[in-house]
């Protein structure tokens, strides 16, 4: 049995898929600056992020969510979502898993 021990303490990104087999394909540690925004697109995957500390806004298509320590948003495939930080910046772990290719259905 193989096992990997990961530091999440800075932010960065691992490649769970030197240990494991399934569909976990990233986890990061992100800290986004303050007034700056990133974009996260669910292009053949789905993720969910959990934001650490700082606040912000994420906004979809659909909806908008004012973001803060605790708080926890998933995206299904093909969602965009747009991360907007604060004035104090803002942190979030993301977990990102691969959709197999459904052959178009």
């Amino acid at each position: 049995m193989n096992a990997g021990v990961f530091h999440l303490g800075s932010p960065g990104e691992i490649d769970p898929r030197t240990v494991l087999t399934g569909p976990l394909s990233a986890i990061r540690r992100v800290r986004v600056a303050a007034g700056e925004s990133v974009e996260l697109a669910a292009d053949g995957v789905e993720f969910s992020f959990f934001v650490l500390a700082g606040e912000g806004t994420a906004v979809t298509a659909a909806t908008s969510v004012d973001l803060r320590a605790g708080v926890s948003v998933t995206a299904p495939l093909g969602t965009v979502v747009t991360l907007a930080a604060g004035a104090e910046g803002l942190e979030y772990f993301l977990v990102q898993l691969d959709v197999p290719d459904r052959g178009g259905s």
